[in-house]
């Protein structure tokens, strides 16, 4: 049997029937004229063949409350894994998105090893969707990336193609968790607990105290200072979804023109997007929203199907700043971020969002989420994929659009999935608090638009690049330009 780690251990500590754990990824495939009778089919019936199943595909979780919880290896039922269903006639985005939410709501059968495949017929378009659910304890989004990209084919020949579950692991590398008794316990003391950690621990906490007292700057957000938002409710069962397809061409020279990353630019959109959202419903915050924005610190071409990502908090733009202010604003707070985390170890960082999120879900988890301040409003993540046309059985794979999970106490999440040459966004809320998610889509979209046109026609000046502070942005160093600090890879939910 394999350890879970202790980020592992947590998605199962605060996962509920409102709120299951795991990841959707999306996947649009179009098959050749030659193949599209009964592809569908054919593509059901050919991954029923596909035998045997490798770990982590044959694992269930084994939980405990006072020991360790771990993965134990069963014998798999390919056909109840597998799954053939159909959208309902005519066949559009509408029905599909309505299909996707009624899977994605329903939590995975913990006796059974976590995952389900479903091949979807039925689009007017001729496109048949697959779209898989995977227990967020066993990948973080840059992990399923890599499986992903592994299973799918250069090219338009499918003789050696293999299914994401045929992919073995190499060996987890495992912070073991304790029972769940204990896991708040060891999230919460852990860091400190641990000599080689402590000096660590204690710079991070002088820092944490200095920001929150004013008196230093430059440093990353302090937990537990997000404003409460109409984002900040424990989502009930039910689910809303869209997705937003964009040339990635066009994210990136915004990005170009204005000195920002890809990062950066989507940040920025969805901020400008989430605001005309609140505007739209008479919403006011006296506060920017926090999000919560996931960081890979898996080495290179690692397989592993943990989760290996630390949490970082990036406090978004105040007031009715123009977008290249906005954006400006927001690229020195998230560099900050990333900053802050290069100070310390991965071990140290990640125990330390382990705690911070802990704390916050868990009081989602028992109803306390308006008792407890918010530590973050959302989650917004980013995943590179493939930049050149991939297949899968011959077909060629138009679209993969994400769908992350809703933790206790926020009701909306954000992921983008760069592919092909596409940046494909998926917003996920809660139907009951987001009935009208589309909408979040829309202004995303016209955000792009306005972004676009201000790095077209304004003037960028010395102090907009290198001191946004004085346009109302989080100050930091001065000494470093951007292209002086190397990227920390962001991930997925």
């Amino acid at each position: 049997m394999s350890k879970m780690n202790l980020m592992d251990s947590l998605f199962f500590l605060v996962e509920s029937n409102q709120t299951p754990m795991h990841v959707t990824p999306m996947m649009v495939i179009r098959p050749d004229d030659q193949h599209k009778p009964d592809f569908a089919l054919r593509l059901y019936q050919t991954l029923l063949g596909k035998q045997p199943v490798e770990s982590p595909f044959n694992w269930r979780p084994r939980l405990s409350l006072t020991g360790n919880p771990r993965w134990e290896a069963v014998p798999v039922e390919l056909d109840y894994h597998v799954r053939l269903s159909a959208v309902p006639a005519p066949g559009r985005r509408a029905q599909l998105n309505e299909l996707l939410c009624r899977l994605q709501s329903q939590p995975l059968d913990r006796s059974r090893p976590l995952w389900e495949l479903y091949i979807i017929d039925g689009m007017s378009d001729g496109t048949v969707v697959l779209f898989m659910k995977l227990h967020h304890a066993l990948f973080d989004g840059v992990g399923l990336n890599r499986y992903a990209k592994a299973m799918l084919t250069r090219t338009p020949d499918h003789h050696d193609w293999t299914p994401i579950w045929q992919h073995p692991a190499p060996d987890r590398k495992s912070m073991a968790a304790p029972g769940f008794v204990k896991s708040a316990v060891a999230a919460l003391s852990g860091a400190a607990g641990q000599s080689k950690l402590l000096p660590e621990a204690m710079r991070l906490g002088a820092r944490l105290c200095g920001r929150a007292l004013g008196v230093r700057h430059g440093v990353t957000r302090v937990p537990f200072t997000a404003p409460r938002s109409l984002f900040n409710r424990t989502p009930a069962s039910g689910r809303s979804f869209a997705s937003l397809t964009v040339p990635l061409k066009r994210i990136k020279e915004i990005g170009a023109r204005a000195g920002a990353s890809f990062n950066d630019v989507i940040l920025t959109a969805c901020d400008m997007a989430l605001n005309r959202y609140l505007e739209e419903r008479r919403i006011t915050l006296d506060k920017p929203l926090v999000v919560m924005m996931p960081m890979s610190v898996r080495e290179s071409g690692q397989l592993n199907a943990n989760n290996q990502f630390v949490f970082g908090l990036v406090e978004l733009s105040r007031g009715q700043l123009m977008p290249l202010q906005r954006l400006n604003r927001i690229r020195r707070a998230a560099m900050t971020t990333k900053n802050e985390i290069r100070h310390f170890s991965a071990e140290l960082y990640q125990k330390y969002g382990v705690a911070i999120q802990a704390l916050s879900l868990l009081a989602g988890r028992v109803g306390l989420e308006r008792k407890v301040p918010a530590s973050s409003n959302l989650v917004i993540s980013t995943v590179p994929g493939p930049q050149e046309p991939r297949y899968i059985m011959g077909a060629r794979v138009l679209e993969v659009s994400p769908m992350s999970a809703l933790p206790p106490g926020q009701s909306l999440n954000i992921t983008s999935y760069s592919f092909d040459g596409k940046v494909c966004l998926g917003f996920l809320g809660c139907r009951k608090v987001l009935p009208d998610i589309g909408m979040l889509a829309t202004y995303l979209e016209r955000a792009l638009d306005e972004l676009e046109l201000a790095v077209l026609t304004q003037p960028m000046s010395l102090f907009d690049l290198y001191r946004p502070d004085l346009n109302g942005a989080v100050p930091g160093p001065k000494t470093q330009s951007p292209a002086a600090i190397e990227p920390v890879r962001n991930r997925a939910g």
